[in-house]
């Protein structure tokens, strides 16, 4: 009898201890939701759907809720699903209400345009969820095949792959 009182005794603490381990770590997980004293997630990645369809991936070093409606994300990376399309940058405010993205530091825009890589480097762009468009006002830096293109403001449409630099054009050829 003393030989099963033993093992009982063991597994009923494991137990005790198991329930108030996880307890403690729901109630912490979920304190910031209830009194809004902690308002960040680290390692973020959020899966967006349109319909029943996979639409974009994000990703995110760090994130802060406190403004529900303006979600800021740093180290912010975004792909595409169904398109060759990724965004980066160092920091994102996602703005749940007008249905956008404000990048800014170190932007770069990466897609493919008749099957080539294109890499545009820009301070700051404009995801616009809704019109399915990435704009910026700033200086851009565009790499293809070799080619190197200088301006200011850009436009990449989601839906047609067409982009377009929007004033004073510089071409570098054979740079790295």
């Amino acid at each position: 009898m003393r030989y099963l009182f033993i093992p009982l005794l063991l597994s009923l603490l494991l137990i005790v201890l198991y329930e108030g381990i996880f307890g403690y770590t729901e109630r912490k997980m979920f304190k910031g939701l209830n009194n809004g004293s902690e308002r960040f997630a680290e390692d973020l990645k959020v899966y967006f759907f349109k319909g029943d369809v996979l639409n974009w991936i994000f990703k995110g070093k760090k994130a802060d809720f406190s403004n529900p409606s303006l979600i800021r994300v740093y180290k912010f990376f975004a792909r595409r699903v169904g398109r060759y399309l990724i965004l980066q940058s160092d920091k994102a405010d996602i703005d749940r209400i007008r249905r956008k993205a404000y990048l800014s530091g170190n932007v770069i825009l990466r897609f493919k345009k008749g099957g080539n890589l294109v890499e545009v480097e820009t301070d700051f762009a404009t995801l616009d969820f809704a019109k399915e468009l990435v704009y910026g006002s700033g200086k851009v830096v565009v790499k293809e095949l070799g080619k190197t293109l200088i301006g200011r403001g850009f436009r990449y449409n989601m839906k047609t792959g067409s982009f377009i630099i929007l004033r004073d054009v510089e071409t570098l050829i054979g740079t790295p």
